[in-house]
Protein backbone atom coordinates (compact mmCIF):
# COMPACT_ATOMS: atom_id res chain seq x y z
CA UNK A 1 0.00 0.00 0.00
CA UNK A 2 2.50 2.58 0.77
CA UNK A 3 4.11 2.26 -2.84
CA UNK A 4 0.52 1.76 -4.44
CA UNK A 5 -1.39 4.26 -2.36
CA UNK A 6 1.46 6.69 -0.48
CA UNK A 7 -1.52 9.47 -0.05
CA UNK A 8 -3.35 6.96 2.36
CA UNK A 9 -0.46 5.23 4.06
CA UNK A 10 0.74 7.32 7.44
CA UNK A 11 3.15 4.39 8.50
CA UNK A 12 4.35 0.85 7.46
CA UNK A 13 4.98 -2.00 10.15
CA UNK A 14 6.50 -5.17 8.96
CA UNK A 15 6.43 -7.54 11.03
CA UNK A 16 9.70 -10.69 10.18
CA UNK A 17 9.23 -9.59 6.91
CA UNK A 18 10.31 -11.60 3.83
CA UNK A 19 11.33 -8.96 1.49
CA UNK A 20 14.52 -11.00 -0.33
CA UNK A 21 13.06 -13.53 -2.69
CA UNK A 22 16.75 -14.44 -3.09
CA UNK A 23 16.65 -15.05 0.72
CA UNK A 24 13.83 -17.51 0.62
CA UNK A 25 14.27 -20.41 2.37
CA UNK A 26 13.58 -23.63 0.97
CA UNK A 27 13.57 -27.37 2.76
CA UNK A 28 15.17 -30.19 0.54
CA UNK A 29 11.44 -32.27 1.16
CA UNK A 30 9.95 -29.12 -1.04
CA UNK A 31 11.23 -30.46 -3.99
CA UNK A 32 9.22 -34.02 -3.37
CA UNK A 33 6.11 -31.89 -3.03
CA UNK A 34 6.51 -30.29 -6.38
CA UNK A 35 7.16 -33.24 -8.41
CA UNK A 36 4.20 -35.65 -9.20
CA UNK A 37 5.89 -39.06 -9.03
CA UNK A 38 6.24 -37.84 -5.23
CA UNK A 39 3.54 -35.70 -4.06
CA UNK A 40 1.84 -37.87 -2.60
CA UNK A 41 4.06 -38.51 -0.22
CA UNK A 42 3.74 -35.29 1.12
CA UNK A 43 1.41 -33.74 3.53
CA UNK A 44 -0.97 -31.81 1.63
CA UNK A 45 -0.16 -28.53 3.82
CA UNK A 46 3.59 -28.93 3.04
CA UNK A 47 2.60 -28.85 -0.88
CA UNK A 48 0.65 -26.08 -0.31
CA UNK A 49 3.56 -23.72 1.89
CA UNK A 50 5.78 -25.35 -0.60
CA UNK A 51 3.67 -23.39 -4.04
CA UNK A 52 3.21 -20.26 -1.32
CA UNK A 53 7.04 -19.80 -1.17
CA UNK A 54 7.13 -20.16 -4.72
CA UNK A 55 4.76 -17.59 -5.70
CA UNK A 56 5.70 -15.24 -2.89
CA UNK A 57 9.63 -15.23 -3.93
CA UNK A 58 8.20 -14.62 -7.63
CA UNK A 59 5.80 -12.25 -6.11
CA UNK A 60 8.97 -9.97 -4.12
CA UNK A 61 11.39 -10.11 -7.78
CA UNK A 62 9.11 -6.55 -8.99
CA UNK A 63 9.14 -5.13 -5.97
CA UNK A 64 12.33 -5.37 -4.94
CA UNK A 65 13.84 -1.90 -6.65
CA UNK A 66 10.93 -0.19 -5.38
CA UNK A 67 11.66 -0.30 -1.48
CA UNK A 68 13.36 2.56 -1.17
CA UNK A 69 10.73 4.74 -2.91
CA UNK A 70 8.56 4.40 0.25
CA UNK A 71 8.41 7.63 1.90
CA UNK A 72 6.87 6.97 4.72
CA UNK A 73 7.95 6.07 8.46
CA UNK A 74 8.88 2.30 8.22
CA UNK A 75 9.29 -0.01 11.57
CA UNK A 76 10.17 -3.58 11.38
CA UNK A 77 10.31 -6.12 14.21
CA UNK A 78 12.08 -9.22 13.72
CA UNK A 79 13.70 -11.63 16.36
CA UNK A 80 16.98 -12.75 15.43
CA UNK A 81 16.27 -16.09 16.11
CA UNK A 82 13.39 -16.85 13.28
CA UNK A 83 14.11 -20.09 11.31
CA UNK A 84 11.83 -19.09 8.42
CA UNK A 85 12.54 -15.64 7.53
CA UNK A 86 16.71 -15.09 7.96
CA UNK A 87 17.59 -11.96 9.76
CA UNK A 88 20.43 -10.63 8.14
CA UNK A 89 18.79 -9.76 4.54
CA UNK A 90 16.63 -8.01 6.41
CA UNK A 91 18.74 -6.09 8.54
CA UNK A 92 20.63 -5.27 5.51
CA UNK A 93 17.42 -3.75 3.67
CA UNK A 94 16.35 -1.91 7.41
CA UNK A 95 19.76 0.03 7.23
CA UNK A 96 20.26 0.48 3.10
CA UNK A 97 16.78 0.85 2.03
CA UNK A 98 15.03 2.05 4.82
CA UNK A 99 17.84 3.14 6.39
CA UNK A 100 16.24 2.27 9.89
CA UNK A 101 19.21 2.68 12.49
CA UNK A 102 20.08 -1.12 14.67
CA UNK A 103 18.00 -0.17 18.02
CA UNK A 104 15.77 -2.69 20.08
CA UNK A 105 12.90 -1.39 18.34
CA UNK A 106 13.43 -2.23 15.13
CA UNK A 107 15.08 -6.14 15.64
CA UNK A 108 16.18 -8.65 18.51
Amino acid sequence: MALEAPEIVAAVVMLAPALDPEAERYFALGKLAEWKLTEWMVPFSFRVAQIEKRFHAAALRPLVGQWKNIQVAVLMLHGSKDKLVPMRPMSLLRKNIFQIPNSPYTGW
